[in-house]
């Protein structure tokens, strides 16, 4: 099981009057706004002033004259608990701002110091709501679906709202909304739970599971190789992913069958790009949901699924194939095609196609030979006679 949750944000707004001397600007990091996903660690907690800048803060004195006496606040709120933490200029340890002066911020140097701002002058503390906030997270690294809001102010006189004199303010409002409460990826095709008994299945198998339509997840499919599915399937997940995911020279571990990038719930087995089932052969599978988060992706798992391919292939596949295969042979090429037919009447059988050295055999004959035809009809393959 895996939650997902959705962060979403708005324009920051930025008030301040006309005449205002001082004006300020507030920008947020679009990794940090457009995330799926949060915790601490994307957020840089404990990384003393190196961590990824989420948010940029512009104070400009706008008029042509000294600006004294100014002292810059932020808070931050969280809907469900209020104002949970906030940072302001100490008594005493005003700003100033010579004409036309630009002073920029960001979360990592207003630790460790802001050029334009007295050194240590800033105080930063967890107001009683943050502490809940804190305690409500029971030592989980998530950062709960809520909707947050950064706000920032510049006062004259005095750091604290009712006693300083409001030049400008900017805000920014984060929004997290659960995609589902919670998103059970549940595979439902082929085979069964590890160890749950003769799951056989045929050597093109339809994979198929529940989860989100627009979610893009990675498939991986491994043969047992007398380890453990989960060593396997993580020793897989180590590489890139080999179809969808763009990634040159990618390729497939000795024990890996398929490693594909999926958008959607469902994937046939094709015929390239992976390797072909082989029949008497046990496999494992899982998908893993791809989520964005402010430093990259994250992989979510599913269970694991097992399956057996029946040893011999399953009853009637040759003959299957070769009914079905006479109007495509026929399309590959009219000369060709009629010859192909003519040895089907007569008895035999298509048992197997080589294509770039691997061997395809069972139904997957058929699908072989469907790709050759629509590759002929888009003008991708030309066959060349003596």
């Amino acid at each position: 099981m895996a939650c997902l949750g959705l962060f979403c944000s708005t324009h920051a707004q930025t008030l301040a009057s006309d005449d205002a001397p001082v004006r300020i600007e507030l920008r947020v990091n679009p990794l940090l706004t457009e995330a799926q996903a949060l915790s601490l660690a994307t957020l840089g907690i404990n990384t003393s002033g190196r961590g990824q800048e989420l948010f940029e803060i512009i104070i400009q004195n706008t008029s042509g004259t000294l600006q004294t006496d100014l002292y810059l606040r932020i808070e931050v709120y969280a809907s469900r608990f209020g104002k949970i933490a906030e940072v302001y200029s100490a008594r005493r340890q005003p700003i100033t701002l010579q004409p036309a002066q630009v002073i920029i911020a960001n979360n990592n140097n207003l630790e460790v110091g802001v050029p334009g701002i007295p050194p240590q002058s800033l105080v930063a503390a967890l107001t009683t709501e943050g502490e809940n906030f804190v305690n409500s997270l029971e030592g989980s690294s998530a950062i709960p679906d809520d909707i947050y809001t950064t706000k920032v102010f510049v006062f004259r006189g005095s750091p604290f709202p009712g006693e300083g004199q409001l030049l400008a303010s900017a805000e920014e409002v984060v929004g997290a909304r659960p995609i589902q409460n919670s998103v059970d990826f549940e595979l439902l095709q082929p085979g069964g739970p590890v160890g749950g008994g003769d799951l056989s299945v045929s050597v093109t198998p339809a994979f198929r599971w529940d989860g989100p339509i627009d979610q893009r997840y990675r498939l991986i499919v491994v043969e047992d190789f007398g380890q453990s599915p989960l060593s396997l399937l993580q020793g897989a997940q180590s590489t890139e992913a080999v179809l969808g995911s763009g990634a040159a020279g990618s390729r497939l571990l000795e024990f890996e069958m398929v490693d594909a990038l999926i958008q959607g719930t469902s994937w046939q087995y094709p015929v390239s790009g992976v390797r072909p089932l082989q029949p008497g052969s046990r496999y494992f599978w899982q998908i893993f949901a791809l989520i964005q988060t402010a430093t990259g992706v994250q992989e979510r798992p599913s269970s694991i699924f097992e399956f057996t391919v029946p040893d011999g292939g399953n009853p009637g596949e040759f003959q299957t194939a070769n009914q079905e295969s006479t109007p495509v042979v026929l399309s590959i090429s009219p000369e060709l095609g009629a010859e192909l037919v003519a040895l089907i009447e007569r008895g035999y059988e298509i048992t197997s196609v080589e294509v770039d050295g691997i061997r395809y055999s069972g139904a997957s004959v058929l699908t072989v030979l469907e790709e050759f035809a629509n590759g002929i009809r888009s003008g991708e393959i030309t066959i060349v006679t003596p």
